[in-house]
């Protein structure tokens, strides 16, 4: 993520600017967690990024991830393979996470903000699934915030197969 350095112009949001962004982050968390995945596309700017990958990659500067999706229609495939073709357990995500850092460069907001999430199986068992930091770039647009990209770096190197819905 191109995050603006102390040389750039770059400014602090304001309390109405704030409140909206955590609202906004607040949105994607608990739509995830209730298991509504055909929202999350909505998050998106139509040629916004997801792209989920390890601290270690990160690190490392290696390119790819696990996960990489840009713009809606690779989102939307992705919902529906979730939905249609791909089996796997039933279960359920509890995201918490930071208060975002944030600030703004022209139009866009660049925020870091931290996460553990909660994994809930069928059968009840509880672990901790994943902890991280999100990077995100966003832009308000007339239908309020959009991700332009969501890069979630997820602290082990270790992954569990069963990442099915985004983070």
């Amino acid at each position: 993520m191109n995050t603006p350095t102390v040389t750039e112009a770059s400014e602090n949001l304001d309390v109405n600017d704030l409140i909206e962004l955590e609202d906004f982050l607040a949105s994607y968390a608990y739509e995830l967690d209730d298991t509504n995945i055909e929202a999350w596309v909505n998050f998106f700017d139509s040629n916004g990024i997801y792209q989920l990958t390890t601290s270690y990659n990160e690190s490392s500067k290696l390119p790819l991830g696990i996960i990489y999706c840009k713009g809606h229609g690779m989102m939307i495939d992705r919902v529906s393979a979730l939905l249609t073709a791909n089996i796997f357990e039933k279960h359920k995500y509890t995201h918490i996470f930071t208060k975002p850092k944030a600030t703004k460069m022209g139009e866009t907001i660049y925020c870091r903000s931290n996460f553990v999430i909660y994994r809930t199986m069928e059968s009840g068992a509880s672990e901790v699934f994943a902890t991280g930091k999100y990077s995100d770039q966003i832009i308000k647009s007339y239908e309020g915030l959009k991700f332009l990209e969501r890069r979630v770096t997820i602290d082990s190197k270790r992954i569990d197969t069963l990442i099915v819905y985004p983070i």
